[in-house]
């Protein structure tokens, strides 16, 4: 049976909740793999719940930054030897 997709937008709280038939569902941080898909089975039917992406991703990108800015310094003593 295929999966049904559904595309989920946080709350303002950053939950993720959805409802199906009349009931809510939570659908924690953990559930969610690398790719921001979460995989679970409600009445029997399979879902694939999509979160839009993180921002874990700008992060990286900041600390690439600090990275490319560090610079060394070597003191007069050593450049001699």
């Amino acid at each position: 049976m295929d999966n049904i997709i559904i595309d989920a937008t946080p709350d303002e709280n950053g939950r993720i909740i959805i409802e199906l038939y009349g009931k809510e569902f939570e659908i924690d941080d953990s559930m969610f793999d690398g790719d921001g898909v979460a995989l679970a089975k409600f009445f029997g039917q399979n879902y694939e719940i999509h979160r839009p992406a993180t921002k874990t991703q700008a992060r990286k990108r900041k600390a690439a930054k600090k990275e490319e800015e560090v610079e060394v310094e070597i003191p007069d003593d050593e450049e001699e030897s």
